[in-house]
């Protein structure tokens, strides 16, 4: 069976619309492609603009390394992942009500790397992909560690850098 065979399989079996599973892989490569080209490539210029002007260009610039047309939200959302990356800042948005109890009701209350459970151990709500490199704080970024295992990982990627961009 081809790889894409096997992955359709699995796709339909969980449920999933594989157009939109599609779709959702494209956004996320496309994202993932231009935040490395912005970082690389110097466009802290355009990223420093400020005014209406800086999005048309930077829509300008998307279009142009992606060759797909963006919708003005995505626009906005890729412009200000990407002037983070370019300035360095970190910026951590609150934890959503919603995003909170989807943790709380889908993740068991166990520290991800060392299984132990309160009370023998305070949990902490971690960002897998760290605030630091563009990560949200939507809840299929977070999960539960236990404070010292948070501490240890502090803001690096663990496994290697994602093949997905979870923001």
């Amino acid at each position: 069976m081809e790889r894409m065979d096997r992955l359709s399989l699995l796709i339909d079996s969980l449920g999933v619309d594989n157009e939109s599973f599609y779709d959702f892989i494209e956004w996320s490569l496309n994202e993932l492609l231009v935040k490395q080209i912005i970082r690389q490539d110097g466009y802290k210029e355009i990223m420093e603009r400020r005014g209406p002007q800086r999005l048309k260009e930077f829509d300008q610039i998307l279009t142009g390394l992606t060759g797909r047309k963006w919708s003005h939200e995505q626009i906005k959302t890729i412009y200000e992942a990407c002037l983070q990356k370019t300035q360095g800042k970190q910026y951590r948005e609150s934890i959503d009500t919603g995003d909170y109890l989807k943790l709380l009701w889908f993740s068991e209350p166990v520290c991800k790397k060392c299984s132990k459970r309160p009370p023998e151990v305070k949990l902490h709500i971690d960002h897998i992909f760290p605030i630091s490199m563009g990560g949200s704080s939507r809840a299929n970024n977070l999960q539960f560690l236990c404070s010292d295992c948070n501490l240890k990982k502090s803001d690096k990627v663990e496994g290697g850098v994602p093949w997905l961009n979870l923001a």
